[in-house]
């Protein structure tokens, strides 16, 4: 249930938008806020910025999935579709070779290690309980992505903990499932701590001995200056097409080509069920979402959270965790 982090990042991120309407109203304004189908939704409904919406989660699924059939990272060309966060190979090949590597990640998701025996889970419990041993939980304890796989032949590019927030048996598929945010907010504090030191301290950093992050943000701005067609793995945009069997104007993830003319998504073939009733339900949500924050209705918002498949099953349930975040947050709301 998201929608609380929705409407503050929504308020946030229209902000901005306003003030590069105002002073700058031909840039392109890429995108890398959370919860992104949302915040890049309410972009495309209530500005008229030129925008994008990246994510890292496909570059960094090419790279884990790779390691694991052990082919070279190099080597791979994939592409994938959905929304952010919820969204699957459609290819996974061999640029070298030719070989279509599907069937060995689904061969790879049905061995024994991801039955997720007793014993596994208990293994993972333990090493849970460290900052190291829950960033090893987060990307290799994966349950829900395994049965995905082994159910219905669906190849995520996200872990457990993205793709668990959009589907109700998320939970049912293990005895034991790790909480995320236990990994996540401290890695998160960390980072933030250090982004503010890098961007005060005087101590030279070689900070483009980096490279550029796997939101493939640099590429794009280069494509688009210098008007050289560059191939980026996953935009979030709104749909024209792009995947026929989603809702028109919903922002989904794709691959595309940018050049100086700016993003052009590539068509998808249809996603199918039950992947497609997934996603029309989570579609339904960003449109509630949204709709609460440019009309400042907390009655939507509410709604939105009623309707949520995560979120608890009881009405008074949804009130009062709706209500404990707006007194917690009221602030940051638009309402």
């Amino acid at each position: 249930m998201e929608s609380s982090s929705d409407l503050r990042s929504i308020r946030n991120t229209l902000g901005i938008c306003a003030h590069v309407e105002r002073h700058c109203p031909d840039a392109m304004l890429i995108n890398l806020t959370n919860p992104m189908s949302r915040v890049t939704l309410a972009i495309n409904r209530a500005t008229t910025v030129r925008n994008v919406g990246m994510c890292h989660e496909m570059p960094l699924g090419i790279n884990r999935l790779a390691r694991r059939i052990r082919v070279r990272r190099a080597d791979v060309e994939a592409t994938a579709s959905g929304i952010n966060h919820f969204t699957f190979f459609t290819q996974f090949r061999d640029r070298r070779t030719g070989e279509d590597l599907m069937p060995r990640l689904r061969e790879l998701y049905s061995r024994r290690w991801f039955d997720y025996s007793p014993r596994t889970q208990a293994v993972a419990r333990r090493i849970d309980r460290t900052l190291p041993g829950a960033l090893v939980v987060e990307f290799n304890y994966l349950p829900l992505v395994a049965h995905l796989a082994r159910e219905h032949g669906l190849i995520a590019c996200s872990v457990d903990s993205h793709v668990g927030e959009y589907l109700p048996f998320a939970l049912d598929v293990a005895d034991w499932t790790p909480t995320p945010l236990d990994f996540h907010e401290p890695v998160m504090a960390f980072a933030e701590k250090a982004a503010a030191w890098a961007a005060i301290t005087r101590v030279p950093l070689p900070l483009q001995a980096m490279g550029h992050s796997d939101e493939e943000v640099v590429p794009i701005i280069a494509a688009v200056w210098c008007d050289d067609p560059t191939r980026v793995m996953a935009v979030n945009v709104p749909n024209r097409g792009y995947l026929p069997d989603v809702a028109d104007g919903a922002i989904v993830e794709v691959g595309a080509t940018v050049d100086g003319e700016g993003i052009h998504p590539d068509v998808m073939p249809p996603l199918g069920d039950p992947l497609a009733g997934w996603v029309a339900t989570q579609v339904a949500l960003q449109d509630l979402v949204v709709d609460a924050a440019l009309q400042r209705d907390p009655e939507l918002a509410y709604r939105a959270v009623r309707e949520d498949p995560c979120s608890p099953p009881d009405e008074a349930s949804c009130r009062k965790l709706l209500d404990e975040l707006r007194s917690l947050q009221a602030e940051h709301l638009p309402f």
